[in-house]
């Protein structure tokens, strides 16, 4: 059997490429390729080295390996889609001091996948140059722009280059599926691909359950009708699991668009996904501390309120340096809020905002805030309180950028 050894001397491309006649060591195995021998090497004027294949396999691809007798595994480098009768030219740019290559024949009816982007090398050797199946990044793009990405479009038999009309999909979802340290306050969103038609919550597809039991709260939807949020009447409990259905199959109104529940470019269909809220035991002698500073002059602000999530009985005051202690904390991680707005020296006319944070600790001990065992402070800006808008629990508010903003913003 042929084994190809490309050999350079300070080079970036091969000087010298050597054929042997040998047996290789055999280190993996893919289960589809078949070992073929080289018919010949030639260097192009580019320097790229050319490998002629002889005694080609019917109803094959082929596609150059490179690998090291040393280390287990290998790398495809390039591949070609030809018919027998015409023969085979694979190319590749031999980098490093010596590598080696081997040329294999993989069955059309059972492609592989050589850049795991979930298009079958076929297709992709077919379709070029549109697409490389070397390079993922095709699979993510929308060649027809219809919103959908040629690795859905394929999956489902969707045409990859004509603009389709398909259901609201969901795009995306907070928290993410399997998050398992989740802030029990958390809300839970649903992100969609396109605006959401508002007559498709009147049949409530999507429910929100602890241990199967609805979970009671209401869902409202975004002005942009991009985004769903839902917000439960009672904070999450500590460290449960939360499961989020949706039924694309209970939008049953014929004059109401749709949802594809199941990401399957079609109405209706269903799926969940779930996520795990923080545990929020409290630790005996587990305790932090930190610094709250104006983010632009450095100074300490006094009188801003810091409190866990969930666990009122924990929350301080800043002092004059800035400083907050919080006692018999979870570990090792749990959330708060820092609330500015109740900051004793912020400057005339202004005030500081809530911000929401993770904190870690150490069971027994007390230490400073951190971030991957390095400390922080926080740091709030002041803003104008006049640009503050009060919220309706009644109507939609229009909400927008204050002139003190806008002023910063300029």
């Amino acid at each position: 059997m042929n084994i190809l050894s490309f050999v350079s001397v300070g080079k970036l491309r091969p000087l010298q490429a050597v054929l042997f006649l040998a047996t290789p060591l055999v280190i993996f195995a893919t289960g589809y390729a078949q070992l073929l021998p080289v018919q010949d090497l030639t260097l192009n004027p580019e320097k790229e080295l050319l490998i002629r294949v002889g005694d080609l396999e019917a109803e094959s691809y082929y596609q150059l390996v490179r690998f090291d007798f040393r280390i287990p595994g290998q790398e495809v480098v390039d591949l070609d889609l030809i018919s027998p009768e015409q023969g085979v030219e694979l190319q590749a740019m031999a980098r490093g001091s010596r590598q080696f290559f081997r040329v294999e024949a993989i069955s059309l009816n059972s492609p592989l996948d050589a850049d795991r982007d979930g298009l079958d090398d076929r297709f992709e050797l077919e379709n070029r140059p549109l697409f490389n199946p070397l390079d993922s990044r095709d699979a993510y793009a929308d060649f027809d722009g219809d919103g959908v990405s040629n690795r859905d479009e394929k999956r489902f038999g969707s045409s990859l280059f004509e603009a389709g009309v398909y259901p609201v999909r969901i795009a995306a979802t907070s928290p993410l599926n399997g998050d398992d340290r989740v802030s029990s306050i958390r809300k839970v969103t649903l992100y969609f691909d396109q605006p959401l038609d508002p007559c498709v919550l009147d049949f409530q597809p999507f429910t929100v359950t602890i241990s199967d039991q609805v979970v009671a709260g209401v869902w409202k939807l975004s002005s942009t009708g991009l985004f769903v949020t839902f917000f439960p009447q009672q904070n999450f409990p500590a460290a449960t699991e939360v499961v989020v259905l949706i039924d694309g199959d209970a939008v049953i109104d014929g004059g109401c668009s749709g949802i594809d529940g199941n990401g399957n470019l079609l109405t209706g269909g269903s799926s969940s996904f779930r996520f795990r809220t923080l545990p929020l035991t409290r630790m005996e002698n587990t305790n932090v501390f930190g610094y709250v500073r104006d983010s632009f002059t450095g100074d300490p602000i006094a009188g801003v309120t810091v409190i866990a999530d969930n666990i009122p009985a924990i929350q301080d005051m800043t002092d004059s340096q800035g400083r907050f202690d919080l006692n018999f904390v979870p570990a090792p991680e749990f959330f708060v809020h820092v609330a500015g707005i109740t900051a004793t020296n912020a400057p005339a006319g202004m005030t500081y905002p809530i911000v929401g944070k993770v904190f870690q600790s150490v069971p027994g001990q007390t230490v400073q805030i951190s971030k991957d065992g390095v400390p922080f402070d926080i740091f709030l800006p002041p803003l104008v309180s006049s640009d503050y808008q009060t919220l309706s629990t009644d109507s939609p508010t229009e909400v927008s950028l204050g002139a003190g903003a806008l002023a910063n913003a300029a």
